[in-house]
């Protein structure tokens, strides 16, 4: 699965990483600069990762294990 942000003063796409599993919540920084997406798990007894990206890079910068 791959994250996608689309501009929508440019309508232009920009792919993020990679995730493991489809991503079931996403959340924006109040600033922007950083977007948290948490993937849905695949058993409900198994913890889902919170992954943080940064914006204007499009790196991950923290996975997060753990998490439900």
């Amino acid at each position: 699965f791959q994250l996608a942000l689309v501009e929508a003063d440019t309508g232009r796409v920009r792919y993020f990483g990679d995730t493991r599993a489809a991503v079931q919540d996403l959340a924006f920084s109040p600033d922007g600069r950083f977007l948290a997406s948490c993937e849905r798990a695949a058993e409900s007894d198994r913890l889902a990762p919170v992954r943080v990206w940064e914006v204007d890079t499009f790196r991950e910068v923290v996975a997060l294990d753990g998490h439900l």
